[in-house]
């Protein structure tokens, strides 16, 4: 199966395909990762080409497109013999460069179409994160100038990812293939799966994270925790704790950031929901949790399985339950259920992954 990868500079897509080589190795699966953009540096030093990482976007469009042409058609020769040798193979590519304020296209349709992916993915990270990546490399030194506002870099960078996003999803609809939306600080099972059993569900874990913080709720998140890698064993987890480690106070701020703000949202509903099969909205304690309310009703309004587990009596309103097909007092109860679920729908869904974990000796990775 062939993957085409994008993702925006300082998004972690590059050291998650690292990740993903050494877990796909580990289960006795082959996989080969090709990485366009170093592909092209070094096709153009070969050549004598004066190209650097610092000034790469500097250089004349038709230059770039000379060497990314190249590139692609040294990938497109590889390609047949790994695939006959039954290798996955993940392309990274860009859909969009940002360079001193500009949004330039790199979105090139002819090879994309020539690649013929199976399906695409769009790596995403916190902005925060990317933020921290980018600083530490002198190419994108001008992204930070003091004489710039607080707060450009940041939301430059949320409209760069939505760009990077936006792109990839209207060129996996023109090619008419399926887009997956993966936190880059995920974990690699997420695209091992989506290579080597595309047959397992797609899930959701929703929890009042932004209320559970500090010492006090420990336990809460070491229930969380052990709930998801519960989970991860049966299904591949959208855990939204992967994309979100912004501070309760940029949650939460009477002064809000707006921009901030409509991206975790807008993220959360657009970007990764849609592609779930369904969520699990997950309280460890009761507490009152306006997203993850939020989240499930948009699963439930999208014809998404919805279920919850909420431990008391405190905001079972018809407002909270509504967004819910089943609900359940504690994860013990909920358990049972679900796979009984996964099975009623797939027939022999649990024994096929207790197969599949036997076969590649999975199941330490979770």
């Amino acid at each position: 199966m062939i993957a085409l990868a994008t993702g925006i500079s300082g998004s972690g897509r590059k050291e998650f395909a690292k990740k993903f080589l050494a877990f796909a190795e580990s289960c006795g699966k082959k996989a080969k990762v090709f990485d366009a953009g170093q592909m092209l540096i070094e096709h153009a030093r070969n050549l004598r080409i004066r190209i650097t990482e610092q000034f790469v976007l500097n250089s004349h469009h038709d230059t770039i497109q000379a060497l990314r042409s190249a590139v692609c058609e040294k990938i497109l020769a590889e390609i047949p013999l790994l695939l006959k040798d039954g290798c996955a193979v993940l392309i990274n590519l860009h859909a969009v460069f940002y360079w001193e304020y500009q949004y330039l296209p790199a979105v090139d349709y002819h090879y994309w179409r020539m690649f013929n992916p199976n399906f695409f993915v769009n790596f995403i990270n916190n902005s925060d994160v990317v933020a921290k990546s980018l600083q530490k490399r002198t190419q994108w030194e001008w992204l930070f100038d003091k004489n710039l506002p607080n707060d450009f870099a940041l939301e430059r960078i949320m409209d760069w990812q939505n760009n990077e996003y936006i792109n990839t999803l209207i060129a996996s609809q023109f090619l008419e293939k399926k887009l997956y939306v993966i936190p880059a600080g995920g974990s690699e099972s997420i695209l091992f799966r989506l290579f080597f059993e595309p047959w397992r569900e797609i899930w959701y874990l929703g929890m009042p994270l932004t209320f559970l913080h500090g010492e006090e709720n420990k336990k809460e998140r070491a229930r969380i925790d052990e709930f998801a890698r519960w989970l991860e064993k049966y299904v591949i987890l959208i855990d939204p704790r992967y994309v979100e480690p912004l501070s309760v106070g940029q949650l939460t701020s009477s002064s809000e950031n707006r921009a901030v703000h409509s991206n975790v949202v807008g993220r959360d509903l657009n970007f990764l929901i849609p592609q779930c099969d369904g969520m699990i909205g997950f309280y460890p304690k009761v507490v009152s949790s306006y997203g993850e309310n939020c989240e499930r009703s948009e699963v439930f309004r999208t014809n998404g399985k919805t279920f919850l587990i909420f431990p008391g009596n405190s905001f079972l309103s018809p407002f909270f339950t509504k967004w819910a097909n089943e609900i359940f007092k504690n994860e013990k109860k909920f358990k049972s259920r679900f796979l009984r679920y996964l099975d009623e729908k797939h027939g022999n869904y649990i024994t096929r992954v207790e197969e599949s974990e036997k076969s590649y000796n999975g199941e330490q990775h979770g």
